[in-house]
């Protein structure tokens, strides 16, 4: 998936190693983390840092969260969560590999 977050249309991988990224920096799950026990509601403030560990899966370049995030600038978290959510289901809840295809 490519978004485009304020510094022009970047990759983000949603896979088992992005959620071993976002662990390895957080020490959190993204998925509950993303959605508190309820998969009705998205916790905002785990949105960026999906999108940070995609990216960072997707590109080792991709400085640390905490440089990241200072550079980051007018994100805006609802369309951003409207691209994402949809994509980390299909990532992370698919049934089979024929889902993706």
């Amino acid at each position: 998936m490519r978004i485009d977050y304020g510094k022009g249309e970047k990759e983000v991988l949603l896979s088992v190693y992005t959620m071993m990224v976002y662990e390895q920096e957080f020490k959190s799950d993204p998925i509950h983390d993303l959605y508190q026990g309820d998969f009705n509601d998205i916790y905002f403030p785990a949105v960026p840092k999906v999108i940070w560990a995609g990216l960072k899966a997707a590109d080792d370049s991709i400085p640390s969260y905490a440089k990241w995030a200072r550079e980051v600038a007018g994100v805006n978290l609802r369309e951003l969560s409207n691209e994402l959510i949809p994509e980390i289901n299909d990532a992370f809840f698919r049934i089979g590999a024929s889902d993706s295809e």
